[in-house]
């Protein structure tokens, strides 16, 4: 739905754009001019509909399934973690 309204955008712009430089000044270049334009809100509001989407769908995933700590993600660091108060003093190694 995103790339389908970037798609959509850019023809309208192609189809200004040809009727801005290919054709005379004439009634066929303002009409193909305003299918132009009319595509190009077309495409933009599709693109806009395809984020808005992706971004509600993100926030679900979000939401209904939160990353879950995995072996791989916590080896190693068991001794200072981010949520550990910062005056708490970690064990040093007193052996020279």
């Amino acid at each position: 739905m995103l790339l389908g309204g970037f798609g959509i955008t850019l023809a309208g712009l192609l189809m200004v754009m040809l009727a801005e430089f290919m054709l005379r000044q004439s009634f066929q270049q303002e009409l193909l001019a305003a299918f132009g334009i009319g595509l190009i809100a077309i495409g933009l509001i599709t693109a806009t509909t395809g984020y808005i989407c992706l971004s509600i769908l993100g926030l679900i995933r979000y939401i209904f399934l939160k990353p879950r700590e995995t072996k791989e993600s916590t080896a190693g660091i068991n001794s200072a973690s981010p949520s550990a108060p910062l005056d708490k003093k970690l064990p040093t190694d007193t052996k020279h």
